[in-house]
């Protein structure tokens, strides 16, 4: 049941790693997820992947 949100699909349909880390984190932190991911991904679509924010700190 867990499904990307459809805000972000749209902005960021091309990050395909947005997706998975979104279904994925959406798991644990629906609210948390959905914050970080809008503004990181918007700001900077690189750091989809490595999972920012508090949830996980960038591979340095």
């Amino acid at each position: 049941m867990s499904e990307p949100f459809p805000m972000l699909e749209q902005p960021n349909r091309a990050l395909s790693s947005q997706d998975i880390r979104d279904e994925y984190l959406s798991q644990h932190n629906k609210i948390r997820v959905y914050r970080f991911t809008f503004q990181e991904i918007a700001y900077d679509p690189d750091l989809s992947g490595t999972g920012t924010g508090s949830c996980g700190p960038s591979s340095d």
